[in-house]
């Protein structure tokens, strides 16, 4: 089964999110609003309130570990830039 994270949690990330999710795939879910993390935890196998681009932050989470990774900082440029470095 394919495992796939994504990062941001806005309109695009929460309906991908949910989507993968309805079609059976394991989907790991981050994003620092934690009201948004609340609403995701029905949606998909984990849900988590962290900050996407700490290097830290998403080691100790396992993103290294996920098959696919989806970044998903609609408002935030410069973070989806930087997150791919982690």
């Amino acid at each position: 089964m394919k495992r796939v994270v994504v990062i941001g949690l806005g309109i695009f990330g929460f309906n991908l999110m949910k989507t993968l999710h309805e079609n059976g795939i394991e989907v790991v879910a981050i994003d620092k609003n934690k009201e948004v993390v609340q609403q995701a935890r029905e949606c998909c196998t984990k849900a988590i309130v962290a900050d996407g681009t700490s290097r830290e932050v998403m080691e100790s989470v396992g993103i290294q570990e996920q098959d696919v990774a989806v970044i998903s900082f609609g408002e935030d440029l410069a973070a989806s830039t930087l997150t791919p470095s982690i």
